[in-house]
């Protein structure tokens, strides 16, 4: 085993360990990051918030904004 003890080893692993840690819980902030800092919500939240989107930017009615927001409301 190269001359190291197996205590040598189990530091080795241990330290390597908190490594793929510290990498996860970075790759897990990164991605935080790139959301902008929002949490996504519910599916149901997103789709409100697409279909308040469209009804502010004027793409769709007033009487479909109303429709398909009561069949998101419907649907929980």
């Amino acid at each position: 085993m190269g001359g190291l003890s197996i205590w040598h080893w189990l530091i080795v692993l241990g330290a390597l360990a908190l490594a793929a840690g510290g990498v996860a819980a970075l790759i897990a902030l990164l991605a935080h990051a790139m959301r902008g800092g929002r949490r996504t919500g519910t599916p149901a939240e997103a789709r409100l918030r697409a279909l308040a989107d469209l009804h502010a930017k004027g793409l769709i009615e007033q009487d479909e904004y109303r429709r398909r927001r009561a069949a998101i409301v419907d649907g929980l």
